[in-house]
């Protein structure tokens, strides 16, 4: 695009502008790029999951209080979280710096999984995340790029 183009060429690529204690990055949302990484099928599915069950959530929280970003580790905990073993296995630190984040409520209603959630027209069955076609996997993070964007 030409007009993306004009704006890197005109970016001041200096490097003696970052410095040591510059904040680290943080989201509203998590970045799309999380629920791509990594080898295991499993572990995509489960991010999934978890963000979609606590996407309607999360969004209500954003606009109902004055939330602050999150860091990305912080993400990669909340949506690495197995409901199954949230009460008793899950390592304590992580999971008491996502309850400092997100709030421990909000962390217990969000992984109280239902059967199915709904994502924009479509009703999707979480024990089926594994069959999702590439369309629907690509609304899902192009949905996350426009609310970080």
């Amino acid at each position: 695009m030409f007009s993306w183009n004009a704006a890197f060429q005109d970016a001041d690529k200096n490097t003696n502008q970052v410095r040591a204690n510059a904040p680290k990055m943080a989201y509203f949302f998590p970045h799309p790029a999380s629920f791509v990484r990594g080898n295991l099928a499993e572990h995509k599915e489960r991010y999934i999951c978890n963000w979609l069950v606590s996407r309607l959530a999360w969004i209500t929280c954003l606009l109902a209080s004055d939330a602050s970003p999150v860091p990305l580790r912080s993400w990669h905990d909340f949506l690495n979280l197995i409901p199954a073993t949230f009460a008793s296995s899950h390592s304590g630190r992580q999971l008491q710096a996502s309850a400092d984040i997100f709030g421990p409520s909000f962390i217990k209603t969000t992984h109280e999984e239902p059967s199915e959630v709904q994502f924009q027209d479509l009703t999707l069955n979480l024990a089926s995340l594994g069959t999702l076609n590439r369309t629907t996997k690509g609304k899902i993070l192009w949905d996350l790029y426009e609310h970080n964007f």
